[in-house]
C-alpha cells in the first residue's frame, strides 16, 4: 500500500465564476486527482458530482485552499461518501482565506463507494472564491490514483471524433496530440466512469481510453437520450513506461444535439509506488509570457502571476521526477524554462523548450525530493513579452517514499 496525492486546482480569475458561491449556498464539486469545479448551479445537484471508486482504501488529510472571503459566516467542506457526510471537513470563519487542514480524520473507502465535496456557506451576505482543494489516498493494494475530469460539455459534435486528457480541465479537442500525456511507469488504467447528467443526442455516444495513438480496451457506450452513469469495470489497459494515453469521444449523427459528461475519470493503478499529478486544458491555454506559474494539478486554463497562488502543498514524503510539457503552439523568438518550484524558488526538476519549438517536451532525468509540508507548483519563465506559447499539458511523475513512511514515530 502507498499512498498518492489528489491534487484540484480551480481557474481564479475574476471573469470565471464558478470557483465562486456565495452566502446561503449549498454546492458539490468533484474529489479526485482534477479540477476542482466549485459551482452553485451545476454543482446543485449531488448525484452530478459523484464518482464511483472502484479501489478501496482510505482517504486523509483534506486541504483546502481560499483566495478571497467576504462571506459573514462560516463556509465548510465536507468529504461525502455515499450522499452522506464523511469525517474529513474543514471550515473557514467569516472572511477568512488562506489554507484549511484537516489532519486528524480520515475516510475509509470501500470499492463501489460514491465520493464527493460537499461545501456549505453560510451568513447572510458575501461570496467566497476557492484556489484549490487535495486529499491523499492510501489503496488497500498497491498504488492507485483516481484522476477525474472537469464537466465535459460537447454540443453539437455530430458524427466526429474528439480527444481529452485523462485528468484536469478535459475539454474536448479534435486533434488527439494534444491530449496525450506520457506515463513513466508500468501501470493499469481501469475502471473507466462517465456521469451522464443531460443527453438530447439521438445516436449513440462512445468514450475510448487511447494508448500511444490506438484504441485501448476501455469504453463505454452511451445510448441515445441515456442519463446516469456509466462504467468499464470489466476491461483493463496494461501500460509500458513512456507510453501516451488520453481518451476519445465519437459522436453519432445527429444535429446540434448537447450531451453533458461529468467526470470523466480513470484510475492508474501501479506496483511501483508512483502516480502522476497531471493538469491541462486541451484545447490549449497560454502558459504565461514573462513568467507564469500553475497548479500541479488541475486546470491550466490561466497562468497566475504569484507562485503562492499556483501552490498545493505536497502532503507526503515523495520524490518528483520526469516533468512533462504537451507545447501546442510556440511562436516565441526565446526559449522557455519550464521548472518544478518548491517552497516558491526552482528546483533541479526542469526543461527548456527551445524559441518556436512544439510538441512533448521531459525531463527524465532529474529527481527532486519532497517533504509533506512542501509547497508545490509549475513555473513556466521566458524573457519573451509578446507572441503565443501556448500548451495542453503540464504533469510529472511522484513516488512515495516509503522507506521514509515507516521509519515515522
Amino acid at each position: 500500500m502507498a499512498s498518492v496525492l489528489q491534487a484540484q486546482g480551480t481557474s481564479t480569475a475574476t471573469s470565471l465564476a464558478y470557483n465562486t458561491i456565495q452566502y446561503g449556498v449549498t454546492c458539490y464539486a468533484q474529489l479526485g486527482q482534477g479540477r476542482f469545479s466549485v459551482d452553485a448551479t451545476i454543482g446543485a445537484t449531488e448525484a452530478n458530482m459523484q464518482v464511483t471508486y472502484r479501489t478501496a482504501g482510505t482517504l486523509s488529510k483534506l486541504w483546502v485552499k481560499v483566495q478571497t472571503n467576504s462571506v459573514n459566516g462560516n463556509t465548510t467542506i465536507t468529504v461525502r461518501k455515499n450522499a452522506a457526510d464523511g469525517n474529513m471537513t474543514v471550515t473557514f470563519p467569516a472572511s477568512t482565506t488562506g489554507i484549511m487542514r484537516d489532519t486528524t480524520n480520515t475516510d475509509s473507502v470501500a470499492a463501489g463507494d460514491k465520493l464527493n465535496f460537499k461545501i456549505v456557506s453560510a451568513g447572510s451576505s458575501g461570496n467566497i472564491k476557492f484556489f484549490a482543494a487535495s486529499t491523499v489516498f492510501s489503496a488497500t493494494t498497491n498504488t492507485a490514483i483516481r484522476h477525474g475530469g472537469y464537466p465535459q460539455y460537447s454540443p453539437g459534435f455530430d458524427s466526429a471524433t474528439y480527444y481529452f486528457p485523462i485528468a484536469g480541465d478535459p475539454a474536448a479537442n479534435p486533434t488527439e496530440s494534444n491530449s496525450k500525456f506520457d506515463v513513466n511507469s508500468a501501470g493499469t488504467l481501469k475502471n473507466l466512469f462517465v456521469n451522464v447528467t443531460f443527453n438530447a443526442r439521438t445516436s449513440t455516444t462512445t468514450i475510448k481510453s487511447r494508448v500511444n495513438g490506438a484504441d485501448g480496451n476501455l469504453v463505454v457506450s452511451i445510448g441515445a437520450a441515456a442519463t446516469g452513469i456509466f462504467e468499464d469495470t470489466a476491461n483493463s489497459d496494461t501500460l509500458a513506461a513512456n507510453d501516451d494515453v488520453n481518451f476519445s469521444l465519437t459522436m453519432g449523427a445527429g444535429a446540434g444535439e448537447s450531451i453533458a459528461l461529468y467526470g470523466p475519470s480513470v484510475d492508474i493503478v501501479t506496483t511501483t509506488n508512483k502516480f502522476h499529478v497531471i493538469t491541462s486544458y486541451a484545447p490549449a491555454t497560454g502558459l504565461g509570457l514573462g513568467a507564469g506559474y500553475h497548479y500541479i494539478g488541475g486546470t491550466l486554463q490561466e497562468a497566475k502571476t504569484a507562485v503562492a497562488n499556483a501552490q498545493i502543498e505536497c502532503n507526503l514524503y515523495a520524490k518528483a521526477s520526469n516533468l512533462f510539457v504537451n507545447v501546442v503552439s510556440n511562436a516565441l523568438t526565446v526559449a522557455t524554462t519550464i521548472d518544478l518550484y518548491l517552497n516558491g524558488a526552482a528546483t533541479a526538476l526542469t526543461l527548456s523548450v527551445g524559441a518556436g519549438a512544439s510538441g512533448q517536451f521531459e525531463d527524465a532525468t532529474n529527481v527532486v525530493s519532497l517533504c509533506p509540508t512542501d509547497l508545490l507548483a509549475y513555473h513556466v519563465g521566458n524573457t519573451a513579452r509578446a507572441g503565443a506559447f501556448t500548451g495542453s499539458i503540464i504533469g510529472m511523475m511522484m513516488e512515495m517514499n516509503i522507506l521514509k513512511f515507516l521509519l515515522l514515530p
